[in-house]
């Protein structure tokens, strides 16, 4: 295969649609030769902050000078981005000849047929194997317990947080999304938290308990002491339950950031007690830390400023509005809005009404888009007095005359981004 013969194949895998369970990719993984157990995986979990901890993760490694491997989804541009190595995305060439061993593993096996994700972890591993990465950052897709990526037996866990999302394959309570995330614990294998949610807290340390897994979160073994804005991101103070206390820069700036870098930190501090990679130089390494999409200022009309920011479900909103309000005085935006029909458009809709003078409302490229009338309908039902306008992507810069946050789904934002984008995002991405 070439990469682009590797690339149609990879989206022939989204006809066997979601395969919940770990049955299928590890039978695969044995006709590989097991490749994964020679990689050592920080495996994250959790509904909204796993990328930005995952970047912290991987900056910080790359600094002290180890081998990195990536793992995100889904993609902003090029697929490319969900497999990293050393902050680079894979090449093509190695994406086509790892891709092409994977597809004739299976030939023979029409039962094992990967689905789209199952191929994109399993070429993550292959790529990351090849490339004797000392370090994989692994991200679970969805959940934790049954998702593909949980087919690794990582020297870390960790969970981000839990909120309500994805509740037809997670379960409708918080406890049973906890109780799925907390499905990547593993025995003997430690584990850190870095929500503040109680409830979802003492699930995970139910799990962590019945698998003797050392469980480390915050507000006990590790602090968020203080944050503020900078011009080029935010410092956020972490102290420890040992007494130690450090101040941290990086790029990344909003509240909800303050816990990515306390649990990314945290992390990071325990690995340089069972290795060798010294600690400064993670510390270091963090302030290179990029994630675009996430509340990430766009260069696009002088005098207005533009924000993207993939906040896809109501508690990533509330992450996206607590740190505008506390940036910008409360101020009052317009919002250009697409998200799936599979979340809580509702919800997320009134929780983002909270900043909105005025809506434009664009459909998402993807066959699980919600229908841009209905959320026209909802925000008329919300709040009447605004003006909510259906839109397209193709005129995007015209709705950019005023101060504009552009959020919801990020197969949303990665469109925007190829229609806005320069080269200094492109160099991030790809």
């Amino acid at each position: 295969m070439n990469f682009l013969e590797a690339t149609e194949y990879l989206n022939s895998r989204v006809m066997f649609g979601i395969k919940l369970g770990l049955d299928n990719i590890s039978e695969i993984l044995k006709l590989l030769g097991n490749p994964h157990e020679e990689l050592n995986f920080i495996h994250l979990a959790g509904t909204n902050g796993k990328g930005s901890t995952a970047s912290l993760l991987n900056a910080g490694l790359i600094a002290a000078d180890a081998e990195v491997g990536l793992f995100t989804s889904p993609h902003l541009i090029s697929v490319r981005e969900r497999i990293r190595i050393n902050g680079l995305a894979v090449s093509e060439t190695i994406f086509a000849e790892e891709m092409t061993r994977l597809s004739k593993s299976v030939q023979d096996y029409p039962e094992l047929q990967p689905t789209y994700f199952e191929t994109t972890a399993i070429l993550a591993i292959l790529v990351f194997k090849r490339l004797n990465c000392d370090f994989v950052v692994w991200e679970t897709g969805m959940g934790g317990r049954l998702d593909a990526t949980n087919v690794v037996t990582p020297v870390v866990s960790a969970i981000t947080n839990c909120a309500l999302d994805h509740c037809a394959y997670l379960g409708e309570t918080i406890e049973e999304i906890a109780a799925e995330k907390g499905g990547i614990i593993k025995p003997a294998t430690p584990v850190f938290y870095g929500g503040n949610n109680d409830i979802v807290r003492r699930v995970i340390l139910d799990i962590a308990a019945k698998k003797a897994a050392p469980f480390h979160f915050r507000g006990n073994d590790f602090y968020i002491h203080n944050y503020h804005f900078t011009e080029n991101g935010m410092m956020t103070d972490i102290g420890f339950q040992t007494g130690d206390n450090i101040q941290v820069n990086t790029r990344l700036w909003g509240r909800h950031q303050a816990d990515n870098v306390s649990l990314a930190v945290t992390i990071l501090r325990h690995l340089s007690f069972t290795t060798n990679y010294d600690f400064n130089k993670m510390l270091s390494g963090l302030n290179n830390a990029q994630w675009p999409g996430r509340l990430q200022q766009l260069q696009v009309c002088d005098n207005t400023l533009t924000f993207v920011d993939g906040a896809h479900n109501a508690h990533a909103a509330e992450g996206l509005i607590n740190s505008l309000n506390s940036r910008f005085d409360f101020k009052k935006w317009h919002l250009i809005i697409g998200i799936l029909e599979d979340k809580d458009c509702e919800e997320f809709l009134r929780t983002v009404d909270q900043i909105a003078d005025s809506y434009t409302i664009l459909p998402v490229n993807n066959p699980r888009s919600a229908k841009p009338e209905q959320l026209q309908e909802m925000i008329n039902s919300i709040s009447p007095e605004k003006t909510v306008n259906i839109g397209s992507i193709d005129h995007i810069k015209s709705y950019l005359k005023t101060d504009t946050i552009i959020t919801g789904s990020l197969y949303l934002i990665g469109d925007i981004l190829r229609e806005l984008t320069t080269e200094e995002i492109l160099s991030v991405l790809v």
